[in-house]
């Protein structure tokens, strides 16, 4: 998950958006209760013109009580 995470975030970070996307939802398949994919995942989708799927994901991770073990 760690790998995948990382990687997915330098590829949002460089623009690459559909990779990005891709990283974050193989991440959400090994973790689905972490918020931190689920939110970048949101953020790549909209940097995509993704509109709809952006605002799920943001949707679902406001939707969660807050953990602590999801702050850093």
């Amino acid at each position: 998950y760690g790998a995948e995470y990382l990687l997915a975030a330098c590829r949002l970070r460089a623009g690459e958006y559909a990779a990005a996307r891709d990283g974050f939802t193989r991440c959400l398949v090994l973790q689905p209760s972490q918020p931190w994919p689920r939110l970048s995942r949101g953020v790549a989708s909209l940097r995509l013109g993704q509109w709809a799927d952006a605002l799920a994901d943001f949707d679902a991770v406001l939707a969660k009580p807050p953990d602590a073990s999801a702050h850093y």
